[in-house]
């Protein structure tokens, strides 16, 4: 009876040990099952993080991408600008050349007039001091056009004179071109 007490305390004392080790071991098994589903779900966030931080990273590659193409645009907006900016400055130069040139011009051409002026007043009191009829016959071999330009400053009196002497075609020629003049 002591040895079936023994087998039964011994085999209470089994199962217990074996229903404690089955209890370990499925106890082991879940938390070994949650471990892994754990580790599965931190390896699952690293990989989303890891995701995002390469979204990140080609995101940050873009934009550094795109600042440089923004520099690069910049750059040779400015430079442009600055070819523009000398352009302009060469522009205004050479305008001021041609003013200068225009001014130059201006006064040459006022000392030409004046040259012309002088000349024609001179010529104007020759052919004045002239008998009509000496001037009629040179006012008879000019152009129309100069010859009434002679008539127009000449005292009306002479000029009426050396008109009246002159071939009646060239005397009308005259007088349309001054009369042509005035209508103006």
């Amino acid at each position: 009876m002591k040895r079936v007490s023994v087998d039964l305390v011994a085999g209470g004392l089994g199962a217990a040990l074996l229903t404690a080790s089955l209890t370990l071991m499925l106890t082991s098994a879940t938390a070994q099952v949650d471990y892994r589903q754990e580790a599965e779900r931190l390896y699952a966030d690293e990989i989303r993080q890891m995701e995002n931080a390469a979204e990140i990273d080609a995101l940050l590659e873009d934009l550094k991408a795109a600042r440089d193409r923004v520099a690069e645009q910049q750059a040779a907006l400015e430079e442009r600008t600055a070819l523009l900016q000398e352009q302009e400055t060469a522009i205004d130069a050479k305008l001021e050349e041609l003013k200068e040139a225009e001014d130059r011009l201006q006064r040459m051409l006022g000392i030409a007039k004046q040259a012309a002026e002088a000349d024609i007043a001179k010529m104007l009191t020759l052919y004045e001091s002239m008998r009509p009829k000496e001037a009629a016959r040179i006012f008879e071999m000019m152009d129309p056009s100069l010859a009434s330009g002679f008539i127009t400053r000449m005292d009306p009196a002479q000029a009426s004179q050396i008109l009246a002497l002159l071939p009646s075609e060239t005397s009308y020629a005259i007088s349309a071109i001054i009369a042509g003049k005035n209508a103006r």
